[in-house]
C-alpha cells in the first residue's frame, strides 16, 4: 500500500492509498502495469485529511468493501457496520465520512491515472478538486490525471 501525502488548497491534506501492492502480493503476482478498479474518498474532518483509496477490481465488488477495508486498517481502527442487504458500510465515528467514489484506471507505462464514474452507495466525488490536489503530490509529478465527469456542475 502506497501513501502519498500532500497539503491540499482547502487546508485538508490528501493521501493516496493503493491496495494493489498487498492484493497482488497475496496472489503471488507482480503489480500489473495496467490495472483498475473502484475508489472512494475517505474524509477525516477532525484531522483535516482526505484519503483517495484505490482498490483493484477483483478485490472489491462494492465501494462499501473498500470503506470497510480502510476502516479496519490498524492505523485507523474505525468502527462501523456492513449492511449486507444494501452493500453499504456505516461508519460509527462522526468525524469520518465517505466523500464519494467511482472507478479508476492506472497505466504505469503511460504515467496516466483516470478517475471516472460514481458510487451507487456513496455518490460522486468532486473530481476537479481531486485532480488539482493530486497534481501537487510529488510522486504524481509527470503523471496525466484524466477525469470523466459525472456531475455537470463541476
Amino acid at each position: 500500500m502506497r501513501g502519498l501525502p500532500i497539503v491540499a488548497p482547502n487546508g485538508y491534506k490528501i493521501e493516496v492509498l493503493d491496495f494493489s501492492d498487498e492484493f497482488f502480493r497475496q496472489k503471488g503476482m507482480g503489480i500489473p502495469q495496467r490495472r483498475g478498479g473502484k475508489f472512494v474518498v475517505m474524509r477525516d474532518d477532525n484531522r483535516k485529511w482526505d484519503y483517495l483509496v484505490l482498490s483493484p477490481a477483483a478485490q472489491s465488488i462494492y465501494h462499501a468493501d473498500i470503506v470497510e477495508q480502510f476502516c479496519q486498517l490498524e492505523r485507523f481502527g474505525i468502527s462501523g457496520t456492513m449492511l449486507k442487504k444494501s452493500s453499504y458500510f456505516v461508519i460509527d465515528d462522526p468525524n469520518w465520512s465517505v466523500a464519494g467514489g467511482g472507478r479508476w484506471d492506472w497505466l504505469e507505462t503511460e504515467r496516466r491515472l483516470r478517475l471516472f464514474g460514481s458510487s451507487q452507495a456513496y455518490g460522486a466525488t468532486t473530481l476537479g478538486s481531486l485532480k488539482k490536489r493530486l497534481a501537487k503530490v510529488p510522486e504524481m509529478a509527470g503523471w496525466r490525471i484524466e477525469l470523466e465527469r459525472v456531475n455537470p456542475d463541476e
